[in-house]
């Protein structure tokens, strides 16, 4: 196995100078001198060992992602998004899942500053006092990519739910002219708040009065179901179904085909997140489509201090996506 001195060798250089290029510093290296060492480095196959690099640097190549269920298909997507950025900038990302257990997310957040990580990005399930204190009270840098409240240490990056949540409850109220709204929003979920929000911003547009009602289910296809087939044995059908998650949408799609009615036919259905599984689901969902590999990329920026903080929180626009299950 190549070692350092195998490359001063090669290169013709010292030592020192190959740990100064192979490290960024701390001393400067010409461009040619430079070019030399990586040469030799490359041809010896050698890299360098991470935990003295660590020691000389102060970083340890490393992001922690939490998330708070591996299970739901969206954060598979949404983790695979951070992963193909770490991995652009040469580092390891250390994903994990908090099982939305707000003690569980908390030791993930002490292991990652045990370990060392060079910045966190969290989707924390401690909605009303999420956890970063954690973090930023031992000088990590933290993103939260989700609506957060000010925390002038933290910075958020996540899409614009409620513009997205606006132009989406639109296409049901404007194109279709439904009268009667169900919306299943995520308990105790970030971003259920915005949902509504944007929601009956539409509706206050419309010109034809629509009534609006809730249930609230967990982020499952399971429970969602459940939870309609509950909703419906005491109240009329609605016009149309607006789901917080495509979690849920499928979860609905399924309670309302044991129920015996059909999509679009009888009532229209839309999710939210746009996850790759949406076109084919029986019909083929509408939803909004998250913008995974941008929120990924300015939060991985932003924790490499290679993007300037333009505010502390970063909203991003969602793409609407039309297909047959909002009947058109």
């Amino acid at each position: 196995m190549a070692t350092s001195k195998d490359v001063a060798r090669l290169a013709g250089t010292s030592i020192a100078t190959v740990s100064y290029v192979l490290n960024n510093g701390p001393r400067p290296v010409s461009d040619a001198t430079r070019e030399k060492v990586l040469t030799a480095a490359d041809a010896l196959g050698y890299k360098p060992n991470a935990a003295a690099r660590a020691l000389i640097t102060g970083k340890t190549a490393t992001f922690g992602l939490v998330v708070p269920s591996i299970l739901n298909p969206f954060f598979g997507e949404f983790s695979h998004a951070f992963e193909k950025v770490s991995r652009r900038h040469e580092h390891l990302l250390l994903i994990a899942d908090s099982d939305m257990d707000p003690l569980q997310e908390r030791r993930h957040l002490e292991a990652f500053v045990t370990r060392g990580v060079d910045g966190v990005a969290l989707v924390s399930c401690a909605i009303d006092a999420p956890q970063i204190e954690t973090l930023t009270s031992r000088g990590v840098p933290v993103v939260a990519l989700h609506p957060l409240p000010s925390h002038p240490d933290v910075m958020t990056v996540h899409m614009d739910y409620v513009a997205s949540a606006e132009k989406l409850a639109n296409h049901l109220f404007e194109i279709h002219e439904i009268s009667s709204l169900l919306m299943i929003l995520a308990r105790g979920e970030s971003g259920s708040a915005q949902h509504e929000e944007g929601i009956r911003s539409a509706a206050e547009k419309t010109s034809h009065h629509a009534a609006i009602h809730l249930l609230e289910s967990e982020v499952s296809r399971a429970n969602s179901y459940e939870g309609l087939i509950g909703h419906l044995e005491k109240n009329d059908l609605p016009e149309a179904i607006y789901c917080a998650t495509d979690e849920q949408a499928y979860g609905a799609l399924a309670a309302l085909s044991k129920l015996g009615y059909e999509v679009p036919r009888d009532v229209l259905l839309v999710g939210f997140d746009g996850t790759l599984h949406s076109a084919y689901s029986t019909p083929p969902l509408t939803s909004v489509r998250q913008p995974l590999d941008e929120i990924a990329t300015r939060s991985i920026e932003l924790l490499l201090n290679l993007r300037e903080r333009s505010g502390d929180d970063c909203r991003l626009p969602g793409e609407l996506l039309i297909r047959k299950s909002c009947g058109c």
